[in-house]
């Protein structure tokens, strides 16, 4: 549980800070940070066992394919953190799943792969390729298999033109993933525009929330300190919104 003392300053009156600094966010979210580990063995421990055993398979399945890419001269990017998200998943089990960045695939492959095992759910992503790239549409999701994709639709126009669209055609969000552009602005405008399609009990995950405050700032803003939680990985910091108990 993020610290409740850490957010009286924006009880009221909440604004984004123009002098917010990545350092100063770092420090915020390593000062909040818990074990991913302990949190998801006080929920269901075989189900974590799954999860790290899976993402010691992606690891390893990814090396091969992205290796075999970077021979030809091809550099493929993306990450995150699949344990966590496969576990949420499986846990949680949401029937839609909306993410923005998708890169190589790492994370959409983690969730899809957790809904194939549920037996359950669509993913809906947003994704602008590779342009640097000839024919960039074709790496976009390269580590997500052909059988996993039967749950998948993923819009390739950018978070700009996509999210618009995605939110035309879901319902609600069980799930919300967001992996895009880091910058505070990106990240409020997408939020801004999804939470109205998010489910009581949605699951909020955000990526590299040491890059600015709006994590801290959206938690402090609409009340959700008490179901917030930081988890470290690789070095950066993943932000996430639990339902309520």
């Amino acid at each position: 549980m993020v610290s409740q003392g850490l957010f009286k300053i924006y009880q009221k009156g909440l604004k984004i800070v123009s002098t917010d600094t990545k350092p100063m966010a770092n420090e915020w979210a390593a000062s909040n940070v818990e074990s991913d580990e302990a949190f998801a063995r006080a929920l269901d421990s075989d189900l974590w066992n799954q999860a790290t055993a899976y993402d010691a398979e992606a690891t390893a399945t990814a090396d091969g394919k992205l290796r075999a890419l970077a021979d030809q001269g091809i550099t493929l990017g993306g990450g995150g953190h699949h344990a966590l998200l496969y576990f949420l998943v499986r846990y949680y089990q949401p029937q839609v799943a909306f993410e923005t960045g998708v890169a190589s695939g790492f994370s959409s492959r983690a969730i899809l792969t957790a809904m194939h095992h549920n037996n359950g759910g669509h993913l809906w992503s947003s994704e602008l390729p590779y342009f640097r790239l000839p024919n960039p549409e074709r790496f976009s999701g390269h580590l997500v298999e052909p059988e996993l994709r039967t749950r998948w639709t993923m819009l390739l126009k950018g978070d700009r033109k996509n999210v618009p669209e995605i939110l035309g055609q879901v319902n609600r969000i069980d799930l919300f993933h967001y992996d895009s552009d880091k910058t505070y602005e990106a990240r409020e405008r997408v939020l801004r525009q999804a939470q109205g399609k998010f489910a009581p009990d949605v699951v909020i995950v955000f990526d590299d929330i040491q890059d600015n405050f709006h994590f801290r700032d959206y938690i402090a803003r609409e009340g959700l300190a008490d179901r917030a939680r930081v988890f470290g990985h690789d070095g950066k910091y993943v932000g996430v919104v639990l339902p309520r108990a």
